[in-house]
């Protein structure tokens, strides 16, 4: 799920191309060599070791991850989008996904832009949805039926079977292990919210098991109690609630369980103990943490990527 804003021009086409081609996972093509790692991974592996690159032939961030089968572009708040954009950006992106058997959909997408997105051979009108979330569910629905993840009352993995695939640690890894006794496990209703917009910071969750959904206030600020405008649905084996905590600011947005969810609670305090008993995992949770908000991608009017948060020193 790519999310864009503002308005797109020849001058936001490399950050695009860029920013989702090292968002989007491919099968790895025969001479890619047999040690390459990845450090990041938004999404569970499937049970089958299957090596991935990025979509531009670049190491990938986790080499447990599953190949991706959907992209979601979110145009809900773009505001306009030249030619230039639409075939130097998204048309190439099309052509690369459609070489890989991606699928590529569309959400909120206004008028004029869907318009042009259609003379330039860019989607199909089947490829348009009303909003992110009714996009993501027909990928969701589309699915193939091996998906180990995708029903909701599968075996729900160890932490450290999660942070292993989430920070990208080889099998054996000590790391992975290391966490364990830092994470406390919690079952949440539906329902439940984790946190709301302007709440201190105190904690950040690995989902284990269910959705999540995540919101922002309508206005854009930071304010307790304002109107809600939903931003994206969390899926299992997934971080969130990380931006904030590893910035150190209030919170920006708030999160709901969709449906009953188990997750992986890292508090305050916990994080301090494990940055004192085991500092190396804290660094490398940082790290890849940071990536992850570098592979966020939502582009202004001066083709800026979202996410790229400033981090404060947790050493």
């Amino acid at each position: 799920h790519f999310e864009f804003r503002g308005y797109l021009f020849f001058g936001s086409v490399v950050q695009i191309l860029e920013g989702v081609q090292k968002g989007v996972y491919v099968r790895k093509s025969a001479n890619a060599t047999a040690d390459e790692r990845q450090s990041f991974l938004p999404i569970c592996a499937s049970p089958q070791s299957i090596a991935v690159e990025c979509l531009d032939g670049t190491p990938a961030s986790n080499a447990h991850a599953s190949p991706t089968e959907f992209v979601v572009m979110d145009f809900g708040r773009v505001s306009g989008m030249d030619a230039t954009a639409a075939r130097g950006a998204f048309l190439i992106l099309k052509k690369y996904c459609r070489n890989r058997g991606i699928t590529v959909v569309f959400a909120g997408v206004l008028p004029r832009i869907r318009k042009l997105l259609l003379k330039n051979d860019v989607a199909s009108e089947e490829s348009f949805y009303a909003t992110a979330e009714a996009a993501i569910k027909f990928c969701e629905t589309h699915l193939p039926a091996r998906s180990t993840f995708e029903a909701h009352d599968r075996v729900i993995e160890p932490v450290n079977m999660l942070l292993q695939r989430f920070m990208g640690e080889p099998e054996d890894s000590r790391l992975a292990l290391d966490g364990v006794d830092h994470f406390r496990k919690v079952e949440i209703p539906a329902g439940r919210e984790f946190y709301r917009v302007a709440q201190s910071p105190d904690s950040f969750y690995l989902l284990a098991r269910g959705r999540v959904t995540t919101s922002k206030n309508a206005d854009g600020t930071i304010e307790h109690d304002n109107p809600l405008v939903q931003l994206k649905t969390v899926g299992t084996c997934s971080i969130f609630g990380e931006v904030a905590f590893f910035s150190q600011q209030r919170r920006y947005t708030a999160a709901t369980a969709m449906e009953p969810c188990t997750v992986y609670e890292m508090t305050r305090e916990q994080f301090e103990a494990m940055k004192k008993q085991k500092p190396a995992l804290s660094i490398r949770l940082r790290d890849v943490v940071v990536q992850f908000m570098a592979l966020s991608i939502t582009i202004t009017n001066s083709a800026e990527i979202v996410g790229q948060t400033q981090i404060k020193d947790l050493k």
